[in-house]
């Protein structure tokens, strides 16, 4: 297809994460993808996929993750507070998504950019 192709090393983690800010209070099905530091969230995979534009974006510099915010509906809930002082509540449908947004979030916020290679690699064996 017309997929523009990302260096892997550029994109740390991408999935479905339930998310809702502070205006917008309900919960909302989003495609979320961790790119070069920012964290952006588009409607569905489709979107992304098709190079169409994502809704918002959040800077991981500074951000602090809370884990342990349990579980809803939705799943297994996640807090994320940028340095602006904004507040976001999202939610896996697994804990162990849940864990890995953390980690994968967390580890951008203090600056670790380049440890995680193997998406790359399954990148470039893709041609």
């Amino acid at each position: 297809g017309g997929v523009k192709k990302v260096k892997g090393s550029d994109i740390r983690h991408m999935g479905v994460v339930w998310k809702r800010g502070q205006i917008n209070t309900a919960f909302r099905r989003r495609y979320f993808v961790l790119h070069n530091g920012i964290l952006k969230y588009f409607r569905d995979q489709k979107s992304f996929t098709s190079n169409q534009r994502w809704l918002g974006y959040l800077s991981c510099e500074g951000m602090e993750v809370s884990q342990n915010a349990g579980k809803n509906k939705e799943g297994y809930v996640f807090q994320l507070l940028d340095a602006r002082g904004r507040t976001v509540e999202c939610a896996c449908e697994t804990a162990a998504e849940r864990q890995s947004w953390c980690v994968f979030i967390e580890s951008v916020a203090r600056g670790d950019h380049g440890e995680i290679q193997n998406l790359e690699i399954l990148q470039e064996e893709e041609g």
